[in-house]
């Protein structure tokens, strides 16, 4: 059995404004940037076999998109689809990508686009991918897995409040949904890995709740996930960390259609939780 290898780089996928149609090209209710958007990008290779990871700011895709974007990314770099992982923080407020239906917001008509412009932005977030598996093939370098998991069970609630007459309630308030009992997972998955001198290459952190502060914001924002991600890089050093959506369902954050204050005090609370647990992770086997 062969050394476990790993490559992590992070990058830039901030989309261009444009004057009339907003960000992408396509989103005209989106004409400001809060914070950038930013993707994250993990090869792992054990045994001749590699996989391409990708976590991003984006709202997520219908299977067929996914599709899309997976093969063009794997016939540019020789690989299989099945090679080519594509996740998303689900933030409400990335924008539609060229070529999307999904805009994160219900009150954008992605009709009304400029057809070159989009074309663009569609081929210049294309390549910044597919340059990001490139130089993360070119980091590869044996390396160790740590693992364990923090707690954060103050920035999100289940918003299905049962009624007392029947039904449920869309709940849009922390504190009230808190007292619908419903389920809600508090915890913060963690991975680090290190090089063999023990300095971090990257990690990946996950939990479940929607990036849903900003919806319908004409901000394009990471939501909290930016915030609570700046966090966890400065516990490692400012290696890149990753973050990977969990079962977030009918789980929402602190705040909806809040603002981008609220959106990174949010994050903040996760942030902190998960760079604290970042410490307390211990070794886990890299072999199958």
């Amino acid at each position: 059995m062969s050394d476990l290898r790993v490559g992590m780089v992070g990058f830039d996928i901030t989309p261009r404004i444009h004057p009339e149609f907003g960000a992408w090209g396509t989103t005209h209710t989106m004409t400001s940037i809060d914070m950038p958007l930013l993707a994250r990008c993990v090869v792992l290779e054990q045994d001749a076999q590699r996989l391409i990871w990708y976590g991003s700011d984006l709202i997520g895709e219908r299977t067929p998109k996914s599709d899309a974007l997976r093969d063009e990314i794997a016939e540019a770099l020789d690989l299989q689809r099945e090679q080519i992982i594509w996740s998303t923080s689900q933030t409400h407020s990335s924008g539609a990508l060229p070529g999307s239906a999904m805009t994160g917001s219900s009150v954008c008509d992605l009709s009304r686009q400029d057809p070159e412009f989009a074309q663009q932005e569609g081929s210049r977030f294309m390549q910044s991918y597919i340059d990001a598996a490139k130089q993360a093939i070119d980091q590869l370098q044996p390396a160790t897995i740590l693992a364990g998991r923090g707690v954060c069970d103050s920035m999100s609630y289940n918003r299905r409040l049962p009624m007392p007459t029947g039904g449920v309630k869309f709940s849009r308030h922390h504190l009230e949904g808190l007292q619908s009992g419903k389920f809600f997972d508090p915890t913060i998955g963690l991975l680090r890995f290190e090089d063999r001198n023990s300095n971090p290459i990257g990690a990946i952190f996950n939990f479940g709740c929607h990036p849903a502060t900003m919806i319908n914001n004409s901000m394009v924002s990471p939501d909290w996930v930016g915030t609570a991600r700046q966090f966890v890089e400065e516990a490692i050093s400012g290696a890149p960390a990753m973050f990977v959506q969990g079962f977030l369902g009918d789980v929402l954050c602190y705040h909806i259609f809040g603002t981008p204050a609220h959106a990174k005090r949010t994050g903040a609370r996760l942030g902190k939780a998960a760079a604290e647990a970042m410490h307390r992770l211990i070794p886990a086997r890299t072999a199958p």
